[in-house]
């Protein structure tokens, strides 16, 4: 099992948003292929090539910038302006979203994101295959039960978060699936030292 920090528990669901966004779409869409062979490789090169993602310190530029510069950049930015129009919207709706967050949201979003990044790629995988997917497919309402319990277990010691993780009266109500989900978010792992 992968286990966390105390004071990183709470973090862990909006450390599932922050894999979607971290992932560009394509690469969670579309793996990279095996080479090619004979004919094929001709009919590949033939073929437009799809955008590159954005590299994450070209985001972290533009979420340091005022609205009126980020605007000036996208407006100017070739790489930007090479992307497909409904990349380009996604991009401009996320900007949106961070600058009407207030600066304690963003430094939150930003500690999430270091966790992130503190994660092996097996973990991400995890993450993004595996844990997302069924968060997802949860209705709100059990969405918020589990982040209630994930909630408890953030206020207890972790000898005896692994107590309640085991505790039929504390997983009450939960499904099967639900209660594994919990379980994997809590002993999702943060590098110790953010």
């Amino acid at each position: 099992m992968i286990s966390i920090g105390h004071d990183r528990l709470a973090s862990l669901a909006a450390l599932l948003v922050v894999a979607l966004l971290s992932v560009p779409a394509a690469a969670q869409k579309n793996p990279r292929p095996g080479r090619p062979g004979g004919g094929a490789l001709h009919a590949q090169r033939a073929q437009p090539r799809a955008p590159r993602p954005l590299p994450p310190r070209w985001l972290e530029r533009l979420q340091n910038m005022s609205p009126e510069e980020q605007e000036r950049f996208l407006r100017n930015n070739r790489r930007f302006l090479s992307l497909p129009p409904e990349q380009q919207a996604r991009i401009r709706q996320r900007l949106e979203q961070w600058n009407r967050l207030t600066p304690q949201q963003r430094q939150e979003l930003r500690r999430r994101a270091q966790i992130w990044q503190s994660l092996t790629p097996e973990e991400r995988r995890q993450v993004r295959e595996q844990m997302l997917p069924r968060w997802q497919a949860l209705p709100p309402e059990r969405r918020r039960l589990l982040l209630d319990k994930l909630r408890q277990l953030q206020q207890v010691p972790p000898a005896q978060r692994e107590q309640l993780l085991h505790d039929p009266a504390f997983l009450a109500g939960l499904s099967a699936d639900e209660q594994q989900l919990l379980d994997q978010l809590a002993h999702l792992r943060a590098r110790p030292d953010l």
